[in-house]
This record gives structure tokens, C-alpha cells and sequence, in this order.
């Protein structure tokens, strides 16, 4: 008899095994930031709208004046045209990257184009609250120590009445028509004059003004709280395997 017949084994516990018979397969997980995308592709459709608009318009104006003829443009300078072109044109081309760039978040491309957009947007923030700031203190008349906001609009309007009224150019005399009334020569008689013009001019304009800065300043905030979300966003896969062949105790 051979020794090892005495030799005890102990008992194997019960196992099942599963193998998978073929690779895995590889999901990609729902984005998390559906709104954040949802935002950013509507803002940039309306920007695209309305930079395509400027374009168009700038070049209808340019052709149109070029033989001749009239459009609602007619009596601007061709400057002006041509800076409205190249804001539209500007405008058309920031406002397609970044609604690429939003569609696909986890491209490298795509993360730089947010994080320069996310950092134009807090500047723009920045800027336009310190414009409402500034011209609230100035309407209601409010003294800040270091801040004489009054010694710094007085100074304005001495070079708007330079330009208006003492040194005036085409590009200039545009927009200072639309603050001087029908008789130039009264307005423009001294500067304390063109001062009571030009106030009574703004402070109608003032409440529109604050409500348009105070809309865009907070969609400004939202575009960047959202270019943030997109920007750590990541791309995640779940890996799933299907089981084809179970063995028990070393059997099928």
C-alpha cells in the first residue's frame, strides 16, 4: 500500500466561478452637466445670431454704398461700418468656439477655449459692476474719501466738449449729434451750457443703462459659473461584463 493512501485531504468548500467568454464592454455614463450645456448652446446661438446679423449687415452697407445707393446705415461714416464688420466677424467667430467647445468639454481644445472664455466673463463682471457703482454714486451724488467721482465726469465732459464742439471730426460729430439739439451754436456757447446738455442727454438713459449692465453682469456670472462645470467636467466609461460560463466545484 502506498504511504499516500493515509493521507487525509480536507474538504474543498463549495466555489462557483463565472468567466466571461468575451471582452468587456465599455458605456460611457449620461454628462452631469446637461444644464450648464443647455445655457452655454443657448447664449452662444444667440450671439452667433447676432454677430452673422452684423456681418451681413456690415456687408450689405459696404456694397450698397459702394454703388450708390441707401440702406438704414446711410449717413454713418464707412469707419463705423467697417468697425461693425469686424465686431460681427469677431463676435460670430468667438461665439462658434465656444459652442463647440461646450458641446465637447473633455477635449484639451476645448477646456482652453472655456478657461480664457470663463476668465473674459469675470473681467466683463467686474467691469460692468464697477460701471454701475460708479454711476450710482455720481446720479445720487455720494462722496467717497479718495473717489471724486464728480472731479472725474467734469473732466470727461471738458474733452467730450472738445471734441464735440472745438475739434469736431466725422466719426465724432455722429455721436455728438445725437446729444446736441438743432441749434449747435447755443450748445456749444460755453462749456457750462454743453455741461446742462449733456446731463439732461444721460440721465434719462442712466435706468436703461443700469438695467442692461445689471442683466448682463448677472449672465455673465452664470456663463462662467457654467464654463467652470464644463471645464472639470471628465469624461467616465463603466465597463460591463456579460458571464457566459459558470463552473462549481471545478465543473461546467
Amino acid at each position: 500500500m502506498s504511504h499516500t493512501d493515509d493521507v487525509q485531504y480536507p474538504q474543498q468548500p463549495t466555489f462557483t466561478a463565472t468567466v466571461a467568454n468575451q471582452e468587456a464592454l465599455i458605456e460611457n455614463e449620461k454628462s452631469q452637466n446637461c444644464g450648464a450645456k443647455c445655457f452655454m448652446t443657448i447664449v452662444s446661438l444667440v450671439f452667433v445670431l447676432l454677430g452673422l446679423a452684423m456681418t451681413v449687415l456690415g456687408v450689405y452697407t459696404i456694397t450698397v454704398l459702394h454703388f450708390g445707393g441707401q440702406n438704414v446705415l446711410t449717413g454713418y461714416s464707412m469707419a463705423s461700418v467697417i468697425v461693425l464688420l469686424v465686431v460681427g466677424l469677431v463676435l460670430l467667430g468667438v461665439s462658434i468656439a465656444v459652442w463647440v467647445s461646450s458641446c465637447k468639454p473633455n477635449n484639451c481644445c476645448s477646456k482652453f477655449i472655456l478657461t480664457l472664455f470663463s476668465i473674459v466673463m469675470v473681467i466683463v463682471f467686474i467691469v460692468e459692476i464697477a460701471l454701475i457703482v460708479l454711476g450710482c454714486m455720481w446720479l445720487f451724488d455720494l462722496n467717497t474719501p479718495g473717489l471724486d467721482v464728480a472731479k472725474y465726469f467734469n473732466e470727461t465732459v471738458e474733452q467730450v466738449y472738445d471734441v464735440c464742439c472745438v475739434e469736431v471730426n466725422g466719426t465724432a460729430e455722429e455721436i455728438c449729434n445725437h446729444v446736441l439739439g438743432d441749434d449747435k451754436a447755443a450748445d456749444c456757447a460755453s462749456e457750462n451750457t454743453f455741461y446742462t446738455v449733456l446731463v439732461s442727454f444721460l440721465k434719462p438713459l442712466l435706468d436703461w443703462v443700469f438695467g442692461f449692465l445689471g442683466v448682463v453682469a448677472f449672465l455673465n456670472i452664470v456663463a462662467f459659473a457654467c464654463s467652470c462645470c464644463l471645464i472639470c467636467s471628465k469624461a467616465r466609461s463603466r465597463a460591463t461584463y456579460k458571464p457566459a460560463v459558470t463552473y462549481q466545484n471545478g465543473g461546467v
